[in-house]
């Protein structure tokens, strides 16, 4: 399991300012997990990344912004991750705009956390999420993280 380092990151950030201005490739491979905090999206991102031997994009470097320059970066490496054939898994700040445009229902979720759980409704957007267009697992304490891990891999076609 990789990690992608914040000096790359902030890198990226410097030489690239339009997320529209990235040619992607077949994103076949990417997977994203998006939502409000405390849902457990980098619970199942590393999980899946070990369970598939694919690649884990979930530190604190990915989460932190959200502006579209960041979207430029995580899509400039989405593409360099993308080439080395393994799945990748992303914990991500993409916008749901954005995702749209270059990715499928097939690969993208939406995780939310009841309002409760998330701290002062952290992204402030869960209706934006809830009404997507992408499929959403709303967090249940009563489910476990294995529960969620499969309904996971169920939602995203990994179990077949």
């Amino acid at each position: 399991m990789k990690e992608y380092s914040r000096i790359l990151i902030e890198e990226y950030c410097m030489n690239h300012t339009s997320a529209k201005s990235i040619r992607l490739q077949n994103l076949d491979n990417i997977f994203f997990i998006n939502g409000t905090a405390y849902a457990g999206k980098s619970t199942m991102v590393k999980r899946l990344a070990e369970k598939y031997n694919g690649i884990a994009c979930e530190d604190e470097a990915w989460v932190r912004g959200v502006a579209k320059e960041c979207e430029t970066l995580e899509l400039h490496i989405l593409n360099k991750l993308n080439s080395e054939g393994k799945m990748v898994f992303v914990d991500t700040n993409i916008s749901i705009e954005t995702l749209k445009e270059i990715s499928d229902n097939d690969h993208v979720l939406i995780m939310l956390a009841d309002p409760d759980i998330s701290v002062n409704c952290f992204f402030n957007r869960p209706d934006n999420f809830l009404h997507s267009g992408f499929r959403v697992i709303v967090r249940d304490e009563s489910r476990s993280i294995e529960d969620t891990f499969a309904l996971v891999e169920k939602e995203l076609g990994l179990q077949r």
